[in-house]
């Protein structure tokens, strides 16, 4: 039995991108829909909630951190395979391969759209992004992060950054994934001054918005916005 999770934690992202998403996923599967959240209050009934703990008044915490301490979550337990996506995202096809997807653990392999030069530049960040991970066991990555966490959150720019300084070494899932902000391609923002592209690809499964501007702020004319209202 498989699962997919989501976080929500303080007002970054209201209960919508919550109930979106699983009207999303409920386009292509049944499976269980769980967030973990700190209010559920919006939340659609039929998502599975689990209370988790904020912590900010820590310096350097904020929500994405929670994803480590989600990989430690009894409740997952009875899952096989665990499937997590970012709020801060549009499934905009089919994401059947997704649900489908076997492996031990796997997240986005950005350096397909940051490249060569950003490596070469900024070797102490890691060219993946976990707003998509799946995963069976990651008790390892939970100990090793919840051990000394609080100096884990100072130490290090977010939870990608920490895994990668660290030395673990998840799969990368096939190019399903673009950003909205940095485009498909190195071209397009890394190797461009820095341009934000801001544009609509039909040809990935989902598109990332792990940048400003939130979904929510989009026009409601953009195709992104319409699909993720469900719309279109």
């Amino acid at each position: 039995m498989d699962c997919v999770t989501c976080l929500k934690i303080g007002n970054l992202y209201s209960a919508e991108y919550v109930n979106n998403l699983h009207k999303s996923i409920r386009k292509y599967s049944d499976i269980d829909f769980i967030c973990f959240t700190d209010d559920s209050e919006g939340i659609y009934n039929d998502v599975i909630t689990y209370d988790i703990e904020s912590h900010w008044d820590v310096e350097g915490w904020w929500p994405a951190w929670s994803k480590l301490e989600m990989y430690g979550r009894n409740e997952l337990e009875k899952y096989d395979k665990k499937i997590f996506f970012d709020l801060d995202i549009v499934i905009q096809n089919d994401i059947t391969p997704i649900l489908e997807y076997e492996t031990d653990w796997a997240i986005i392999d950005t350096s397909l759209w940051k490249g060569q030069k950003f490596k070469k530049e900024h070797p102490e960040q890691a060219t993946w992004n976990s707003s998509c991970t799946i995963y069976k066991d990651l008790t390892d990555v939970y100990v090793s992060y919840i051990v000394d966490w609080d100096y884990h959150v100072k130490m290090y720019r977010g939870c990608d950054n920490f895994l990668w300084v660290n030395g673990f070494k998840p799969d990368y899932l096939p190019s399903w994934f673009y950003s909205y902000r940095e485009g498909w391609h190195p071209s397009h923002y890394w190797e461009n001054q820095w341009t934000p592209q801001f544009k609509y690809n039909p040809d990935f499964l989902i598109c990332l918005f792990h940048q400003k501007p939130d979904v929510h702020e989009l026009e409601s004319s953009n195709i992104l916005k319409k699909i993720w209202n469900d719309s279109v």
